[in-house]
C-alpha cells in the first residue's frame, strides 16, 4: 500500500497537501501531542503519520469447518475403556451437536461427563502445518447445559492406546492447550484458543486438531464452526492498527506495524520525561529490529533505542530516557525492519510520561471486597450494618457514584494500588495472572504515573 493512501486514511484533511516524498519529520501544522498526564501513544494513532508498513499480499488464510454442512473429517474421539462413555455425534440443523455421557457418580476419579472430536490437519505430512504460523483456532458453538460447570478445551495430537502408562491414564492427546468456560444460555459464543501454546514441550509435527468437552453432569453442546486463523492474517486488515496482546499472561494494548514501516508522532517532551514500552514479535524465525528516534526542529534524528528482539513469548519491556529532550517539540518515531518483509512488529503500550506528581494528601484506602451498598446501613439498608462506617462518614464525606477499572476484584485492586488501568498495566483474567513485574507499587506521591481517567459506572 501507497504511503499517500495510508496517510489520507489516518491525518486531518489539512495535512493531505504537504509534499510527502520529502519528509524530513513531522511537518511543522502536525498536531503536538502533550503529556501532562500519562500519553499512550497507541491510544494516538489518528494523529500519527505513517510511512510504509505496507500489508503483504500473500498473508495466509484461515482454515475453517463450517459445520452447516457434514464435515466427515471431524470424528468422535472413542474412550479407551468400559468406565468412560463416549460422546455421541448428530447432527443440527447448523451444528454438530456432541453429547457427553453419564457421570459416573460412584467414581470419585470419573465424575466429568466427557466428550470430544478430532480431525487430522491437512498436509501435515508436508510440514505444511507448523504450528509456529497459527495463532488461535476459533469454536463458534452453543450450549443450554445445566451442569453448573462446562468447559472446552484445546489438545493436539492423539495417542494411541498402546501408550498408555498404566490403567489410570486417561489422556487421549500428546499436548494440551488453553481451555475456556462455555457459556451455558442458548446465545452462540466464540471461543479463541491459542494455537502457538501448549503445556510440556512441544515434539514433532501437528498431526490431530482435538477439542475437548467437560460438564460436572450429562450435556450437549453444538458446534457451529472451527477456525484456525494464522498469525498474519488477524493484522492483515490495515497497515497499522491497535490490539490487546498476550505473552507470559501479561496483556498489553498494542501497536502493530508491517516491517519496514515507521510511526511518527510530534510530542512536546516533559520534564524528566521517559518512554516506556515492550517489543514484541509473533515468530521467532522472522526477527524484528526496533528502532526509535528524537528529532527537535531541524536537528538530526538521534537513536535513543535500538534492538533486534525474537522472543514470541515474552514482552521485552523497555524504559527510554527522554529526560534530556525536556521541553522540546520532537518528532518521535518509532520504526521497524525485518529480513523478511511484511513481518508484523508490536510495541506494547508505548506511554511517555513526565515528572513526579505533586504531594498529595496522605489517603488511607479501607478496602472491603464484595461490600454492596445495597445492604449498607450508611447508603440507607434498614438493618444496621455499618455502624462504624457511618461514624466515619459523620465526620466526612459520602460519595453516591463509584469508578473501577474492572468488574471484579484482583484487577480492580491492582489499579489503585498502581494508579494504572488494568489495561496498561497488562491485564487479569484469571486469578493467576500477575501484575508485571516492572509495575510499580510504590506511594502514588513517589510515581512517575498520574491517576487513570476512569470510566463512570452507575
Amino acid at each position: 500500500m501507497s504511503l499517500g493512501r495510508v496517510v489520507s486514511r489516518i491525518l486531518p484533511v489539512t495535512l493531505l497537501t504537504l509534499p510527502l516524498a520529502h519528509w524530513s519529520g513531522s511537518p511543522p501544522d502536525a498536531p503536538v501531542l502533550t503529556a501532562e498526564r500519562p500519553l499512550h501513544l497507541e491510544e494516538q494513532l489518528e494523529l500519527a503519520m505513517i510511512e510504509g508498513s505496507d500489508v503483504p499480499d500473500d498473508v495466509p488464510q484461515p482454515v475453517a469447518w463450517d459445520f452447516a454442512e457434514p464435515q466427515p473429517e471431524w470424528k468422535a474421539v472413542e474412550p479407551w475403556g468400559p468406565e468412560q462413555t463416549g460422546p455421541e455425534l448428530s447432527r443440527t440443523e447448523d451444528a454438530l451437536r456432541i453429547a457427553m455421557g453419564d457421570v459416573d457418580v460412584t467414581d470419585e476419579d470419573n465424575d466429568w461427563a466427557w466428550g470430544a472430536i478430532y480431525i487430522d490437519v491437512p498436509d501435515w505430512e508436508r510440514d505444511d502445518w507448523e504450528r509456529d504460523d497459527w495463532a488461535h483456532v476459533q469454536v463458534r458453538a452453543r450450549s443450554e447445559a445445566e451442569a453448573d460447570r462446562m468447559w472446552v478445551g484445546l489438545f493436539f495430537n492423539l495417542r494411541d492406546e498402546s501408550e498408555r502408562e498404566d490403567e489410570e491414564d486417561f489422556d487421549h492427546f500428546e499436548f494440551f492447550g488453553e481451555m475456556a468456560t462455555v457459556i451455558r444460555d442458548g446465545t452462540v459464543q466464540t471461543y479463541s484458543l491459542r494455537a502457538d501454546w501448549s503445556g510440556g514441550q512441544w515434539k514433532g509435527p501437528w498431526k490431530q486438531l482435538y477439542l475437548g468437552f467437560w460438564a460436572e453432569k450429562e450435556a450437549s453442546i453444538d458446534v457451529l464452526s472451527v477456525t484456525v486463523i494464522p498469525k498474519e492474517a488477524t493484522y492483515a486488515g490495515e497497515p497499522a492498527g491497535v490490539r490487546s496482546e498476550v505473552r507470559n499472561r501479561v496483556y498489553s494494548r498494542a501497536l502493530y506495524t508491517h516491517t519496514p514501516g515507521r510511526v511518527e508522532y510530534r510530542v512536546r517532551v516533559p520534564d524528566a520525561g521517559r518512554l516506556d514500552l515492550g517489543l514484541g514479535v509473533l515468530r521467532e524465525d522472522a526477527p524484528v529490529t526496533f528502532r526509535i528516534t528524537a528529532s527537535p526542529a531541524g536537528a538530526e534524528p538521534e537513536t535513543v533505542l535500538e534492538e533486534t528482539y525474537d522472543d514470541k513469548e515474552n514482552w521485552g519491556q523497555r524504559s527510554v530516557d527522554l529526560s534530556h529532550l525536556a521541553g522540546q517539540t520532537v518528532a518521535l518515531t518509532l520504526e521497524t525492519e525485518s529480513p523478511r518483509p511484511g513481518t508484523v512488529a508490536l510495541w506494547a503500550a508505548p506511554t511517555l510520561t513526565g515528572a513526579t506528581v505533586p504531594e498529595k494528601p496522605n489517603v488511607i484506602f479501607y478496602v472491603i471486597d464484595g461490600g454492596g451498598a445495597d445492604f449498607m446501613s450508611v447508603y440507607g439498608y434498614n438493618r444496621r450494618t455499618t455502624p462504624n462506617l457511618e461514624r466515619l462518614a459523620a465526620e466526612g464525606a459520602v460519595f453516591e457514584w463509584a469508578y473501577s477499572n474492572s468488574t471484579w476484584t484482583k484487577p480492580s485492586t491492582a489499579s489503585f494500588m498502581t494508579s494504572l488501568q488494568n489495561s496498561v498495566m497488562g491485564g487479569q483474567t484469571n486469578w493467576t495472572d500477575p501484575v508485571r513485574p516492572s509495575t510499580c507499587t510504590e506511594p502514588v506521591t513517589r510515581r512517575r504515573y498520574s491517576w487513570p481517567t476512569p470510566t463512570p459506572a452507575p
